[in-house]
């Protein structure tokens, strides 16, 4: 998308013109224009009230003898302190089953590899 900017810009098309077919500010076209390489975005990352919990989270949803589900893990969260809503007990949920895939199915994931998910969850190493 960067180059687009620079290539309509070299054929001498005005900077309106540009920011009109792609849809933004022309102050925003100018500075892209100027840039020499492509802007980076980064994305602070911060924690949720989940997060102190996944290791809870993790045992009661990979365990046989847990295998809680989503509702009945934010009702025990409940119990143990937490104080959020249920959305991100889900939203960790979908995450732990990315990575969770990556293990042969059928096969209980180790106690090693909590540690390993855990971090993948809270770090950035996932992109949700």
């Amino acid at each position: 998308m960067f180059v687009i900017y620079k290539e309509l810009h070299k054929k001498k098309i005005p900077i309106m013109r540009i920011a009109e077919q792609l849809g933004m500010a022309r102050n925003t076209v100018k500075r892209l224009i100027k840039l020499k390489e492509e802007p980076k975005y980064t994305r602070k990352h911060y924690l949720s009230k989940v997060d102190p919990y996944m290791d809870q989270i993790i045992i009661w949803r990979t365990s046989p003898e847990f295998a809680f589900n989503g509702t009945r893990i934010f009702r025990e969260l409940k119990k143990i302190g937490y104080a959020g809503t249920i959305n991100p007990v889900y939203r960790a949920l979908k995450r732990l089953m990315k990575i969770k895939l990556k293990y042969p199915l059928g096969q209980q994931i180790e106690l090693k590899h909590r540690q390993e998910i855990k971090h993948s969850l809270i770090g950035h190493h996932i992109k949700w």
